[in-house]
């Protein structure tokens, strides 16, 4: 069966309803040019929302201080999926400016100071990290992101970033649609004020069955998740972030939440 109209054209109806590990599997991972793909199977892959900002609008002196601190225990998660191999994916607002790049974006905030500078430089990119443009509030909107998490055989997300009630929750609306896992860690999001954030976390996990639960629990400095503590979301490898002995990234927290004292 297909389907016609607003902007579509011969859409498979079931691409759009059919069962997330279904249309990966139909998916051919195919290269540019017929070419080997690049692109190794990331089974869980986190997606970074608008962390690359420079802070210039109504509202972003209230978001400042926190998207700091959220951005700290970000790093300190990145640094730990990374080691485990899970892809990491940043989805970017270009802030109106449709001639830049990623990179150009990333050079501004640094140019800037201030917090946009603090957030760049703890979560520039690395080289195995991959980076997309957005036109809109969502990651998916007019991206090749689903491409890209369908090349990889994705079935989970990690998502955070700006603002935990604006362009990370419709991007984990959009990823909820098309059959995702989620997990949105309460301490790696910020919004202007706790009260909205909150609401947004509530509504992701009563809605979409997101897990909220932090990355970085506060009193134990250390990256890992409470086996212990009840959550309604997808089933994700504890492993990925559990507590090893990896000392690296326990150094790598302890560096990055000076930031946010400073």
């Amino acid at each position: 069966m297909r389907i016609r109209g607003y902007g579509y054209r011969d859409c498979p109806l079931n691409l759009y309803t059919m069962d997330v590990s279904t249309r990966h599997r139909n998916t051919p991972a195919v290269g540019i040019g017929g070419k080997e793909p690049t692109l190794h199977r990331s089974r869980t892959v986190m997606l970074l929302v608008d962390f690359i900002n420079p802070m210039q609008f109504a509202g972003s002196e209230q978001l400042a201080p926190h998207a700091v601190e959220a951005a700290a225990y970000t790093a300190a998660l990145k640094a730990r999926v990374a080691r485990r191999g899970v892809q990491c994916i940043y989805a970017n607002d270009n802030y109106g400016t449709w001639h830049s790049e990623f990179a150009d974006v990333l050079r501004h905030c640094i140019s800037l100071g201030g917090p946009a500078r603090q957030i760049a430089e703890l979560l520039a990119p690395k080289p195995q990290d991959l980076t997309i443009i957005k036109p809109r509030h969502s990651g998916f909107f007019c991206t090749p992101l689903e491409l890209l998490l369908a090349q990889m055989r994705t079935r989970h997300l990690i998502i955070v970033g700006l603002a935990a009630d604006i362009c990370v929750q419709f991007t984990a609306m959009d990823a909820h649609l098309r059959g995702y896992d989620l997990w949105v860690p309460e301490d790696c999001t910020a919004s202007e004020t706790p009260e909205r954030k909150q609401m947004a976390l509530t509504y992701l996990q009563r809605v979409m069955n997101a897990d909220t639960r932090p990355a970085v629990p506060r009193l134990h400095g250390r990256l890992r998740l409470p086996p212990s503590t009840p959550h309604p979301g997808g089933e994700f490898d504890e492993r990925l972030i559990g507590d090893d002995g990896d000392d690296a990234a326990d150094e790598l927290l302890r560096d990055t939440l000076k930031v946010v004292n400073r």
